[in-house]
């Protein structure tokens, strides 16, 4: 039982079908659990290549945080603090959503980082009952943290029912405003913001019967 609560509140990847058993007596399956699954990872990856692994708005790119070693006269002293850097230039290969095998190529930028980016996929529109992953790309675009929050805190993400009639008085949650994450906090359950817990807005949008 405690080893089946840890994986149900956790961050790791796991499988749509064992999404479905962790949570089979719950009456819904929170919002930021389904993009823990291999469906969305892929999903997601592939909204990443589409857009250069950059953030559409700013250019932003990943990075990572590395301890901050400092030469004196006497030797290097290590680890005092951290710095942030961009992620290193790789390979990731890989198998999109109808099967085939991909190979993207990462490569940062040649400016410092002023600050932490993280990548994210925004969806432009919600459709209610819809999983993630099954939205059409267009409907989804790579963006910063910073420019995810700032989108969310600018604009108000429509919400339509499967027949296209947009729903109204669906409010984003005012603690993460709508993304479901708080940037900060990402070393804490991948930063899921816990008012919502990662739902985005005062009503779900996935009944886990419906979907």
């Amino acid at each position: 039982m405690i080893e089946s609560d840890n994986e149900k509140l956790g961050f790791t990847t796991l499988s749509l079908e064992r999404l479905y058993e962790l949570y089979k007596d719950e009456r819904y399956i929170p919002y930021a659990q389904y993009l823990r699954t291999e469906n969305w990872k892929t999903k997601r990856i592939e909204i990443l290549d589409r857009d250069n692994f950059r953030c559409r708005e700013c250019n932003g790119y990943e990075t990572k945080n590395v301890k901050n070693n400092l030469k004196t006269a006497f030797g290097t002293v290590f680890g005092l603090g951290y710095k942030t850097e961009w992620i290193d230039t790789q390979t990731i290969i890989w198998t999109d959503c109808d099967g085939n095998q991909r190979i993207s190529e990462l490569n940062k930028s040649n400016e410092k980082p002023e600050k932490k980016y993280n990548l994210q996929i925004h969806h432009k529109k919600y459709i209610i009952d819809t999983l993630p992953w099954n939205y059409k790309n267009e409907d989804l675009i790579t963006l910063c943290n910073h420019c995810h929050t700032e989108t969310h805190e600018k604009n108000k993400i429509p919400i339509y029912d499967k027949k296209g009639n947009q729903i109204l008085g669906i409010e984003p949650c005012d603690r993460c405003a709508g993304t479901g994450q708080i940037a900060e906090y990402k070393h804490v359950q991948n930063g899921i913001c816990f008012k919502c817990k990662g739902e985005r807005f005062n009503k779900i949008l996935i009944e886990k019967n419906n979907a």
